[in-house]
């Protein structure tokens, strides 16, 4: 089939979904750094400007892209629980998608996502702050403070449990500091080596709502 041919039917079989799913792949493959549109087109067998018609920039890719990993969260019904039992199951839910997506974690850090499974989960967790009678300014600043605790409590964990090798030996530096100047730090060393990311994250979840409580309270 002569070339000019072959691009024209793969432009024709191309959809949003068909790129979304070729980011995806891209992604998993190369990680999120290796992601480009014109990366992306030369996998789809299109020219990279045919891209920018279905997706303008390479943020709306992203957003798209972020859409598709998030659209799976398993969130509560609005009757579930009591607010706070509402706040931590979408947070939950969010840590789940991003430890399952890693590629995820970066666009989500870095782009204001504007897309419907982003949002479906603030539905949730702006219902319950106003259950818990917050007003409107504080819902968005609660919201604000929840998700990048999440995000970068994702981050932190994708990170170090990345990098730890079998064989490195966990936080070296510790060993080499004076427990008189130091009694704290090496007091707790041990349990800064063995960290259970499930047990940090729920307790510091907790440590969150129990200050959206005390703002209750104070208003």
């Amino acid at each position: 089939m002569p070339a000019g041919r072959a691009a024209r039917g793969a432009t024709e079989r191309l959809t949003l979904d068909a790129i979304v799913d070729a980011a995806e792949a891209l992604v998993a493959a190369e990680g999120f750094e290796g992601l480009s549109m014109r990366k992306l087109a030369r996998a789809l067998g299109v020219g990279a400007m045919t891209l920018y018609g279905y997706v303008p920039t390479k943020d709306d890719l992203l957003g798209a892209l972020a859409d598709r990993l998030l659209a799976d969260l398993d969130l509560p019904r609005p009757d579930d629980g009591d607010w706070a039992y509402r706040v931590a199951a979408v947070l939950h839910a969010t840590r789940r998608a991003l430890l399952a997506h890693p590629a995820l974690v970066p666009i989500v850090a870095a782009h204001r996502l504007d897309a419907v499974s982003a949002y479906r989960g603030a539905e949730v967790v702006f219902a319950a702050l106003r259950e818990a009678g917050l007003d409107d300014a504080q819902v968005v600043s609660a919201f604000s403070t929840l998700s990048s605790y999440a995000v970068g409590a994702c981050q932190q964990e994708i990170g170090l449990t990345t990098r730890a090798g079998p064989t490195r030996a966990p936080l070296p530096g510790i060993t080499a500091l004076s427990g008189a100047e130091f009694a704290n730090v090496v007091g707790l060393a041990g349990r800064l080596a063995t960290r259970d990311f499930d047990e940090e994250f729920s307790a510091g979840l907790d440590l969150l709502i129990t200050g959206l409580r005390g703002w209750v309270e104070g208003t």
